[in-house]
């Protein structure tokens, strides 16, 4: 299937119709003889919506996105998207006022919507589109008014009359919001309407920019996701069977905390047996909001597996653990490793989550089944139910790096960084919504505060209590107004600088957790040292121009020196990593043009050396950051060598 109609396959999963998915800037358009393939490649799809880019400019719920709630694009002198404009105002293109401030949902546009009332009929003044929306979920509408002469007023519309704006803020935007809860699933009309005031002469413009909404933490997604959720679908087809899951030099244990179901069942649980049956549970569960509820009818043993493959790597270690509830306790659990029964659950601790965990060393690489068997005792009258939950493995592949850095001991210089960019060039590439997994994880602070809430350099404060703390997964952006507000994904080295290309955009070796507001900050501004500040975030990280004796002339971010080390050795790994094609990024920005030499040896400018040299000697590694190395290796198949032998740094890149 061709990416035209991999894209309207998206377009028709979120917008519902062929001819909204054909009235895109888009030229090419698909006709309605490719509409029933586009509607299978829908499957293909579907799961990737939810997956969102850092910066938005409409969101999408179960069905209708918001069209072109930025007013960005317009044909025929009228806003597309826009279904509803009455007589009693007309609607024209600004590129003069326009709202100039980023939002939580917006980057800076370059148009509005100037919205000329003629007439004192109210009903005759509505401007409004249709979207879907789902029961029981909650919805925060907001848009951006600007009064030219305070005789009108604008009025939300959401299903209905809502808030106002105020009138008598002439020449100023100001934001307008309202909260709506869906009663059931449906279609419903949103937009503006507008009101005279006292003295109203017949004619004045209002303008109208950022109209937008959220639902209940729901990402939002803009054109330029669909070209990224389209790059995810290909390079799923791209990749083996093998690598559709997440790996450890190879499989690694997929839906480990049962919260992904199709058609009653747990997704990748591929071996279920004919005497146990299984369905999700959202009441009881130890983690994340469901379980497997198990049903076990019938004492024969043999019959009561649930498991699924694994890839397992020759003298690794692996640590498995489950979480079990027992209601009767005439059943035991017993966790099933790659052949081996091993530990058995204490059938009498009733009515409480208990862990059961087991030890087990590859005697071979290979595929392994792993999952549980249930045994009857005595008293055992069919059926009973037994929660399980959060069935994990890790492994301890840090025993084994002598033997994965093996073909580059003894190296130096551009010889030892050649032989580690073959050592970790094959790593297995994964979709941008798999890293919200790995960061609920695998991002949390038992470091400094201990409290397993994200740990987010950006904002961490390392000596002293975080201002705003986020709950892993629940936080995730979503929306943002300021600090505080959410977490995302960030690109310590800008994706611009590298086209949004994969296997890049998702090497978690270089992706971190952000507070979403600081992230904005950022943006694709290299790391430095700044000299005079324009922002300071709650820990004190900064973006300004450049200290005087850095090197660099320009704006940069700094990191707080507690992290500093951290991005760079992210930094060394990426001109490590992709050194057979960074030498072509420089060209891409003009921040890429000022930290990369257009080289695939030393990558860097002489200024970005030194520093990040610097930063590598005086933040050494963390035990935080030796964490996350085992974590990415387990996830992604290959390691930062410059967490493992920080030395690497001054054996290539020696003064």
């Amino acid at each position: 299937m061709d990416n035209k109609l991999k894209k309207t396959a998206l377009c028709l999963l979120v917008l519902g119709s062929l001819t909204a998915c054909n009235s895109s800037d888009d030229t090419s358009t698909v006709s309605s003889n490719d509409y029933i393939t586009a509607v299978q490649a829908t499957e293909e799809v579907e799961e990737t919506v939810e997956d969102a880019s850092e910066d938005n400019d409409s969101t999408v719920t179960d069905g209708n996105l918001l069209l072109n709630s930025d007013f960005e694009s317009w044909t025929d002198g009228l806003p597309d998207g826009w279904t509803i404009i009455d007589d009693g105002i007309s609607v024209a293109q600004s590129t003069s006022i326009y709202y100039t401030g980023e939002t939580a949902t917006f980057a800076v546009g370059e148009n509005s919507a100037a919205i000329t009332v003629t007439t004192e009929v109210q009903g005759d003044t509505d401007f409004r589109q249709s979207i879907d929306v789902v029961s029981g979920t909650t919805y925060l509408f907001s848009t951006w008014i600007y009064h030219t002469e305070g005789m009108v007023s604008a009025r939300l519309y959401v299903d209905g009359y809502q808030g106002y704006s105020d009138a008598d803020l002439v020449n100023q935007w100001q934001e307008v919001t309202y909260s709506y809860t869906a009663d059931e699933d449906k279609n419903i009309e949103v937009g503006l309407r507008f009101y005279d005031q006292t003295g109203f002469d017949g004619e004045e413009i209002v303008y109208v920019d950022n109209f937008s909404f959220s639902s209940d933490g729901e990402e939002t997604i803009t054109d330029d996701t669909v070209e990224e959720i389209v790059d995810e679908v290909n390079v799923e087809e791209e990749t083996t069977d093998k690598n559709r899951v997440d790996d450890s030099n190879g499989n690694l244990l997929v839906n480990g905390g049962f919260e992904s179901w199709s058609t009653s069942l747990p997704d990748e649980w591929t071996t279920i047996d004919s005497d146990v049956s299984v369905s999700q549970n959202t009441t009881i569960y130890n983690e994340g909001a469901s379980s497997a509820e198990i049903s076990v009818n019938s004492g024969s043993q043999g019959d009561t597996d649930i498991r699924q493959s694994i890839d397992v790597t020759e003298g690794i270690t692996y640590s498995f653990s489950t979480w079990v509830y027992h209601t009767e306790g005439l059943i035991k659990a017993r966790l099933y490793i790659g052949t081996e029964y091993a530990t058995y659950s204490d059938n009498t601790i009733l009515n409480a989550w208990q862990e059961v965990t087991y030890s087990y060393t590859a005697a071979a690489s290979g595929s392994i089944e792993v999952g549980i068997r249930f045994y009857d005792q005595t008293g055992y009258v069919d059926p009973e139910i037994v929660y399980i939950d959060d069935f994990s493995v890790s492994s301890d592949s840090s025993s084994n790096t002598s033997e994965y850095y093996a073909s580059a001991a003894d190296l130096t210089g551009l010889e030892l960084k050649t032989a580690l960019y073959n050592i970790i060039k094959d790593h297995t590439t994964k979709t941008y919504s798999n890293l919200w997994d790995f960061m609920g994880t695998n991002s949390l602070d038992v470091y400094y505060e201990n409290d397993g809430t994200i740990l987010d350099m950006y904002s961490e404060n390392p000596s002293s209590s975080d201002t705003y703390n986020y709950t892993p997964v629940t936080d995730q952006c979503g929306n943002y107004s300021g600090e505080g507000s959410c977490y995302n994904r960030e690109h310590s080295f800008p994706k611009s600088w590298f086209n949004d290309d994969y296997p890049m955009y998702t090497d978690i070796h270089h992706l971190f957790v952000t507070d979403g507001y600081v992230n904005g900050k950022r943006s694709n501004y290299p790391y430095g040292v700044v000299g005079t500040s324009t922002f300071v975030s709650d820990n004190g990280s900064k973006v300004g121009s450049a200290s005087s004796d850095l090197g660099y002339s320009g704006t940069v971010f700094e990191p707080i020196d507690e992290f500093k080390g951290d991005f760079a050795r992210a930094y060394f790994y990426m001109a490590t990593r992709y050194e057979d094609i960074i030498s072509t990024w420089e060209v891409n920005s003009d921040s890429a043009d000022a930290v990369l030499d257009s080289s695939s040896d030393y990558v860097f400018e002489e200024w970005v050396i030194t520093m990040l040299k610097s930063w590598n000697e005086n933040d050494p590694v963390s035990q935080k950051e030796l964490d996350r190395n085992e974590a990415a290796y387990e996830f992604q198949g290959n390691r930062n060598p410059f967490i493992d032998h920080p030395e690497y740094v001054s054996e290539i890149w020696a003064d």
